[in-house]
C-alpha cells in the first residue's frame, strides 16, 4: 500500500460495516493513532475485493458496443475463442471454454438472463456478487440442457415474476455473470458454440415479453483501459481508496 496513513474515512466505512480487530473501552472516545491504523488496515483489506471487482467492471464495460473482449453494462460479452495466454479477463481463465459474460446493475430493477437449449453441451454460468462471491450457479450438471430464464434481483427487491422465470437473489446490486461454454477448439465446434452464444439474452425485467432496444452506451475517457486492474487499485492513494469503497458500499454491502 502506498502513502498509508490513518484516514477518518476508514472509520466511516469500517464502523458501519465490519467489526475491527482493534478494540477500545468506549466507542465514543477518539481512538489512538495505533488503533486508528489497525482499523484502517482492517478496512483496507476488507474492501479490497469490492474495489477491485468494480474496477474490473469499469474496464470491461467502458465501450460503445460489444467487441469480444468488452461489452457495455447490461449486454452480453461473447468471447469467440479460447482466452489468449495474456488475457486477464478473469483470475485464471479456462483453456477449454468460450467465455459468455454480462455485467448487471440490479439496483433499480431485476434483469432476466436467459439460457437457450444447450442439449448436451457443457456450460457453467456462475453469478457473482460485488464481493466476487458466487451466490448462484446454472450449469449442465445442475440444470440440464433445456432453455431456462433467471431473474437476478437486488437485495431489497420484492415483487412478482412472470411464470417460467426463476429468481436468483443477489446480496449486492452489482452482478457479474461469468459464464463458460465448453468447446473442443476446432473451427467447426467454435461455429456451433458461437451459434449458442448468440442465443443468450439479458434484458431488464420491465422489457420481458416486449421488443427491447439496447440503450446507447457512453464511454468514460477518464477510465484507464490499459493498466492492469491490480496495479490501478494498488496505486490508489488511501483517501481515494476509502472514498471509493464508501461509495460502493452504499449499494453493495
Amino acid at each position: 500500500m502506498k502513502h498509508f496513513t490513518p484516514s477518518w474515512a476508514a472509520f466511516f466505512v469500517v464502523m458501519g460495516a465490519i467489526q475491527p480487530s482493534a478494540s477500545y473501552s468506549d466507542s465514543s472516545e477518539t481512538p489512538s493513532s495505533v488503533e486508528a491504523l489497525e482499523i484502517a488496515v482492517d478496512a483496507y483489506i476488507y474492501g479490497y475485493p469490492l474495489v477491485t471487482f468494480d474496477m474490473v467492471r469499469q474496464q470491461q464495460t467502458n465501450v460503445v458496443k460489444a467487441d469480444g473482449e468488452h461489452a457495455p453494462m447490461g449486454q452480453m460479452n461473447l468471447m469467440r475463442s479460447y482466452p489468449a495466454v495474456d488475457n486477464h479477463c478473469c483470475a485464471a481463465p479456462n483453456a477449454d471454454t468460450l467465455y459468455t459474460m454480462a455485467w448487471l446493475d440490479v439496483s433499480t430493477e431485476p434483469w432476466v438472463f436467459s439460457i437457450p437449449d444447450m442439449a448436451d453441451r457443457y456450460y457453467l454460468m456462475p453469478f457473482l456478487d460485488g464481493w466476487s462471491e458466487v451466490f448462484a450457479v446454472a450449469s449442465q450438471p445442475l440444470n440440464g440442457g433445456a432453455p431456462q430464464s433467471y431473474a437476478i434481483t437486488g437485495p431489497s427487491w420484492s415483487g412478482e415474476l412472470p411464470d417460467g422465470i426463476t429468481q436468483m437473489k443477489s446480496p449486492t446490486n452489482m452482478v457479474w455473470v461469468l459464464g463458460r461454454i465448453y468447446s473442443d477448439g476446432s473451427q467447426a465446434d467454435y461455429k456451433e458454440v458461437h451459434a449458442l452464444q448468440d442465443e443468450f439474452k439479458v434484458i431488464p425485467l420491465s422489457a420481458w415479453g416486449k421488443n427491447y432496444t439496447l440503450p446507447k452506451a457512453v464511454v468514460d475517457a477518464s477510465i484507464d483501459m490499459k493498466t492492469s486492474v491490480r496495479t490501478q487499485v494498488n496505486n490508489l492513494d488511501i483517501e481515494t481508496y476509502f472514498n471509493r469503497l464508501a461509495a460502493l458500499m452504499v449499494n453493495n454491502r
